[in-house]
């Protein structure tokens, strides 16, 4: 015959005492649960506010020595099949490659390569200083990224962008040849324009504008077309050395959240948590004070509600300290 074993009843007084151990476990797991949110979640936006003022650095850059505007829809590179397009006719100039309606002559090639430069620095993936029209902005218009998502997509853009930087440094010999040819013609077709003027300025016997024709002059003639170009290389340059600052600020953001549990489980854990302190605890605490007297079988079933939340709060500590611990 087997041995009957018998347990003890609970009484009222062994219940309001899983009631108060209750109480205290479930408070220290909010209390933890809590901090680590706080925490935790906290550092994702420290992370997260880095990120975007790293990549807002974009906007301190600026393109001078804007040449070619208003631009035509050809030239409107906010557009991204636009974009593409004009970034490769850049390699297809330094290639001395003229195809796909790249000009044949040396001059209409250096205006083409500071027009496709200028259209280039004027929008998206930089601040815009041209209209979606293609005339100029009065004041340039901030690159505004506000999801990590558009972020990404603009540092893949701005990748593409940036490897211009080769290109230069490949063919800067063809484009040297091809921006003198530009600055010769410029020149010349400037130097029989200010002659006709000043000539009629002259005749008109008007030394005060003879005068600023002549400054004018100077002052054309002391801005070489390379320096534009030089410029805008310079300052791509730079808005490569933001990208690439931007790209370690977003791999410190991904690597931190993957070593984070799902967000979920955590607003699960919490939920669940708070359930049973409901539960197990205010509602025992409630009927005692109501009703003077305990319902011991409901208040049974209510007392064994913690131990969900326990063994979900254990799954989501494991959950940390296994992306924690390095593999």
């Amino acid at each position: 015959m087997g041995v009957a074993m018998h347990f003890p009843a609970l009484t009222s007084g062994d219940l309001m005492a899983i009631v108060a151990i209750h109480a205290t476990m479930l408070t220290l797991i909010l209390s933890i649960l809590a901090a680590y949110g706080l925490y935790a979640y906290g550092k994702v936006d420290d992370l997260r506010s880095e990120l975007f003022e790293e990549g807002a650095r974009i906007n301190d850059i600026e393109f001078a020595g804007k040449v070619g505007g208003p631009f035509s829809t050809d030239y409107i590179t906010s557009d991204p099949a636009v974009r593409e397009k004009q970034l490769a006719r850049v390699s297809q100039i330094g290639r001395g490659d003229a195809a796909f309606g790249v000009p044949g002559n040396d001059a209409d090639q250096g205006d083409e390569f500071l027009r496709l430069i200028s259209a280039i620095s004027s929008y998206y993936p930089f601040p815009a200083t041209a209209k979606p029209d293609g005339t100029w902005l009065p004041t340039p218009e901030p690159l505004r990224l506000k999801t990590v998502d558009e972020l990404r997509r603009w540092l893949t853009d701005m990748d593409k962008v940036t490897r211009l930087i080769g290109s230069w440094t490949l063919f800067n010999s063809r484009f040297e040849e091809i921006l003198a040819a530009s600055s010769a013609r410029r020149d010349a077709e400037f130097e029989f324009a200010h002659a006709h003027l000043e000539h009629q300025a002259e005749a008109a016997r008007s030394p005060g504008l003879a005068a600023d024709l002549r400054r004018m002059g100077q002052v054309i003639r002391s801005i070489p077309l390379r320096q534009i170009a030089t410029a805008f290389f310079d300052n791509l340059s730079t808005a490569k050395t933001v990208a690439d600052a931007t790209k370690h600020r977003l791999r410190a953001l991904d690597e931190y959240q993957e070593r984070q549990p799902p967000r979920w489980l955590f607003v699960l854990s919490f939920a669940l948590a708070i359930a049973a302190l409901l539960i197990s605890v205010f509602y025992p605490i409630a009927w005692w004070a109501w009703q003077g007297e305990a319902p011991l079988p409901y208040l049974r079933w209510a007392l064994l509600v913690p131990l969900a939340s326990y063994a979900l709060v254990l799954i989501f500590i494991i959950s940390i300290l296994s992306r924690a611990i390095p593999q």
